[in-house]
């Protein structure tokens, strides 16, 4: 296995190394009769060191859309030094129908235009080749889930760009309440690092506004309907970020198994959006091969 990139394992504060990715399509509805849904995409902007996770709306995939998403991006979360994105091949595909980068963002001539555009800042712009195997890991399994749940989640439902935005905003705080690594060794210490703690100095919160309904979504009010796809977005994303971490320890590489004392997520049912149930192993019982 090859060593990570250097970005990837300096200390720094929060997304001064950062990759770029989209995903989409959204649709943004209007309160107003005869208009016509529009499209709408994510910027999504992950920091290496952190694994933090920063949103941004656009509604299309030009380059200025792409640079005003930039330039909100750095006003909130800090001035990066590198930014990391891949060429246009990645991109083209019926997975996410985002085969317009192919002559846009991520075009020669428009490559020059951005990099231009934010040299002037400090901002350097690399554009490594599609599937390059050292960056590989970089949209990890949660960020990766989390666009297919997003987009399952909001798909079906009539979201205005007032609605539409603090479920987003709210879904990049859930991903950043994610467990990274327990606080210390001690056994009674229940408390893991999350990418919240790095950005905020505490674990993201957020109060729960209603439990998802089973009404209708049209006989819901506005923010009954924000909640419920957080509420689903949560119920998913979490119980699929915790099956894909088994996954990737259990069949894509050997692991040390658990021992007692080891941090360990409880997985329950209908927990609280953003907790994670954390404990403490104290017995351990392997299978016939071996493994816990």
């Amino acid at each position: 296995m090859v060593n990570l990139p250097q970005a990837r394992v300096t200390s720094a504060r929060p997304f001064i190394n950062a990759g770029v990715d989209y995903f989409g399509k959204l649709w943004i509805h209007y309160n107003i009769k005869g208009k016509k849904p529009t499209k709408a995409y994510v910027a999504l902007f992950c920091g290496f060191a952190t694994k933090a996770v920063h949103f941004e709306v656009v509604s299309d995939l030009s380059t200025e859309a792409f640079k005003g998403a930039l330039k909100r991006f750095i006003s909130r979360g800090g001035r990066c030094q590198n930014i990391y994105g891949e060429n246009a091949t990645n991109f083209v595909g019926a997975r996410n129908k985002l085969s317009e980068l192919s002559s846009s963002i991520f075009s020669e001539n428009e490559k020059q235009l951005v990099t231009s555009t934010f040299s002037s800042k400090g901002i350097q712009f690399h554009f490594i080749r599609p599937r390059a195997p050292h960056f590989g890991g970089l949209w990890e399994t949660a960020a990766k889930s989390a666009k297919h749940l997003l987009i399952r989640s909001v798909g079906s439902a009539s979201l205005t760009y007032e609605a539409l935005e603090p479920v987003i905003i709210e879904i990049e705080a859930i991903l950043s309440s994610r467990p990274l690594t327990p606080m210390s060794n001690d056994p009674s210490d229940i408390s893991a690092l999350s990418p919240g703690h790095l950005l905020i100095d505490e674990a993201p919160t957020a109060q729960v506004d209603t439990e998802a309904s089973s009404k209708k979504l049209s006989l819901l009010s506005r923010w009954e309907l924000v909640s419920q796809v957080k509420y689903e977005f949560w119920k998913r994303w979490s119980n699929e970020y915790l099956r894909e971490l088994q996954q990737s320890h259990k069949w894509k590489k050997r692991s040390s198994n658990t021992k007692p004392g080891n941090m360990v997520i409880i997985r329950e049912d209908n927990i609280l959006i953003m907790k994670w149930p954390l404990g403490r192993a104290t017995n351990v019982y392997p299978g016939n091969d071996g493994s816990v």
